[in-house]
C-alpha cells in the first residue's frame, strides 16, 4: 500500500491534482477463498465486476458516471504486484 500511495501522490502532484488525495478512499479486497492462488484475469474480472456495483452496494447510490481526465487502470504487472 506504500508503493501504490506514493504512485497516487506522485501521479496527482503531476497534474497538480493534489486537491484531490484528502478525498482519496482506497479500497482493499481480501478475499482468500475468491482470489487466492488466481491468475491476473480472474482477479481483472472480480475487480470490473466490484467496480458495477460498488457504489450501489457501499454508498446506496447509482454508479457514478466519471467525466474526467483521470483513469481508474490497472496494469498486468501491478495486478500481478497486488495479488501475489
Amino acid at each position: 500500500m506504500k508503493h501504490l500511495r506514493y504512485h497516487i501522490r506522485a501521479t496527482l502532484e503531476f497534474y497538480n491534482g493534489l486537491i484531490l488525495l484528502d478525498s482519496l478512499g482506497l479500497t482493499v479486497i481480501e478475499d482468500r477463498e475468491k482470489l487466492g492462488g488466481v491468475n491476473a484475469s480472474v482477479v481483472h474480472e472480480h475487480f470490473k465486476s466490484w467496480v458495477e456495483t460498488a457504489t450501489q452496494r457501499e454508498q446506496g447510490t447509482a454508479r457514478a458516471n466519471i467525466q474526467s481526465g483521470f483513469q481508474i487502470w490497472e496494469s498486468q504487472s501491478a495486478t500481478n504486484t497486488v495479488y501475489k
